[in-house]
């Protein structure tokens, strides 16, 4: 485990621009030619999300495709943070990342099944509202989410696609 954080340079050249990340127990830095796929999509989703001015609308397709399984709940956390300050769609396979993403927003997730070739969304009514259909665990029902969705909060939808997936809409 690290004791530190690790630290990153950004730099600029005339041709470019440069990362490096130094992690405390290592001699030198690395480039970001270096990096694993997961590192480097986990600091492109922290840079999207943690921005100083969020898009009205941010999709994100799978965002947990190269990410090792440990970082789904920080990658929740950081996904209901950004949530009171835009709209954030995601369509993901990860039954653990949906429940992550419950946990932590207390929005219910959504499937979209497909059946004789038109996709539906479980629950959806066709006057456009929502019915509750998937029922929680005993777990899910004793601690709650971590931070309770208020009306005033963003608005999340997670759509998870697979032969039984949750879809995350708030």
């Amino acid at each position: 485990m690290l004791s530190r954080a690790p630290s990153s340079t950004p730099s600029t050249k005339a041709a470019g621009c440069r990362l490096t990340l130094k992690f405390p127990d290592m001699p030198r830095a690395f480039g970001a030619h270096e990096l694993s796929d997961g590192t480097l999509k986990y600091l492109c989703l922290l840079g999207a999300l943690m921005g100083y001015r969020l898009p009205s609308l941010v999709a994100l397709n799978e965002p947990e495709a190269s990410l090792h399984p440990s970082l789904l709940p920080p990658l929740a956390r950081l996904i209901g943070r950004a949530a009171p300050r835009t709209r954030i769609w995601i369509v993901t396979h990860s039954e653990d990342l949906a429940e992550a993403l419950r946990d932590e927003t207390g929005k219910p997730a959504r499937r979209a099944r497909q059946a004789e070739r038109a996709t539906s969304i479980e629950g959806l009514t066709l006057s456009g509202e929502y019915r509750t259909t998937r029922k929680r665990t005993k777990l899910a029902r004793s601690r709650g989410p971590k931070n309770p969705a208020k009306p005033e909060d963003g608005h999340l939808q997670v759509s998870i696609f697979g032969e039984a997936v949750p879809t995350y809409c708030g």
